[in-house]
């Protein structure tokens, strides 16, 4: 009788286990293709995303003698600390078209600098303009200013950073000028009130839309 007793919890717990996985990032990213990290063997993510189940800390040895840690994991959504100075963030969305997989990986070199890339259900890499709009230096510049105040504050925007970040709850995309940490204090602090610092590029359902600036 005890042992049936056994067998029935060891039934249930995995059940449990294997419905959690069924719906959150762990398998995702425990089966990730090579490629998209090539820093981080596929054994040693796995065993990442078991210790973030268990509300252990999430780290494992990088190829590279560093040490990487997820630091958020959901059912669509999941980031990860690769090194010190480099992020790792991935989004599921189901779209009418089939699911797109979202990377934003940011590198804090000083500044943060993100770089977005779109993939489909089977990790082909998909064409990013196909969804994304071009975000440049002049989006986070007030747009009452003059052509003239415009193109003096674009000259002094030698090196544009922006940083993208998603989360758990939406599909948007936030993206936030990182100008400050490439500027010198005196440089910055001349723009600095012409510069609206934060911008939304909303999804619609089928791509990303950048919002007006309020």
């Amino acid at each position: 009788m005890k042992i049936f007793r056994h067998i029935i919890v060891f039934i249930l717990m995995t059940a449990h286990v294997a419905a959690w996985a069924a719906t959150d990032m762990g398998d995702v990213w425990g089966t990730l293709p090579q490629k998209i990290v090539p820093t981080i063997e596929a054994n040693r993510r796995m065993d990442m995303t078991d210790l973030y189940r268990a509300g252990q800390p999430a780290r494992a040895a990088t190829l590279l003698g560093g040490e990487a840690e997820i630091t958020a994991m959901g059912d669509n959504y999941i980031t990860v600390r690769l090194s010190e100075s480099n992020t790792l963030q991935i989004k599921r969305i189901h779209t009418t078209n089939g699911t797109i997989y979202v990377t934003i990986q940011t590198l804090y070199a000083p500044a943060a600098n993100s770089r977005i890339e779109i993939y489909d259900s089977n990790w082909q890499i998909l064409d990013a303009h196909r969804y994304l709009p071009e975000v440049t230096a002049g989006d986070f510049i007030d747009p009452t200013l003059d052509k003239e105040q415009r193109y003096e504050i674009l000259a002094t925007l030698l090196i544009p950073t922006i940083e993208y970040t998603m989360n758990e709850a939406g599909n948007d995309i936030e993206a936030h000028a990182t100008f400050e940490q490439t500027l010198d204090a005196d440089s910055y602090r001349r723009i600095a009130s012409h510069l609206i610092l934060h911008r939304t590029l909303q999804w619609n359902g089928k791509k990303w839309q950048l919002t007006p600036m309020q």
